[in-house]
């Protein structure tokens, strides 16, 4: 069955933010000027405790589906059910996320710490290490617990 017009333009849609977003994220890795690193170092961190305090949401997610993959820069899109929310609150218990290629499987769960800009209908990973095995479930709770 061929593709209607609205998915043909929900997949171009979805390939062109992946790269303008990869592609400004590259650019903010590095100052030109200093050389000196001006994101953010829990960007950057493998302490799941800095993670956790500067990621936005973090959901027990389901990988439910997956949507497309864009090899510019190497991700993945996914829709997801949230099984339970750690962290932020949204309406919606079914959210697409963009995972690095490779980090996760369909109907497995995951712990996932996320953000998400204004208006944008995609999930990102906070962090490169961003996505949990869902046995460090009891970790993250104690560390959410012990920042509040």
């Amino acid at each position: 069955m061929e593709e209607s017009i609205y998915e043909k333009i929900d997949r171009l849609f979805s390939y062109l933010y992946c790269f303008v977003f990869s592609s400004v994220h590259n650019i903010v890795d590095r100052s030109p000027t200093t050389g000196k690193y001006i994101g953010y170092d829990y960007v950057r961190s493998n302490k799941t405790e800095d993670i956790v305090a500067n990621s936005k949401y973090i959901f027990r997610l389901k990988v439910d589906k997956f949507i497309d993959e864009v090899t510019i820069n190497n991700t993945e899109r996914y829709t997801c059910s949230i099984v339970e929310s750690l962290k932020g609150n949204v309406v919606d218990k079914s959210i697409e996320v963009i995972f690095s290629k490779g980090t996760v499987e369909l109907g497995k769960e995951y712990i996932v710490l996320l953000d998400n800009k204004e208006h944008s209908i995609f999930y990102t990973l906070s962090s490169k290490n961003s996505v949990k095995p869902v046995e460090d479930f009891t970790l993250i709770k104690e560390l959410l617990n012990a920042s509040r």
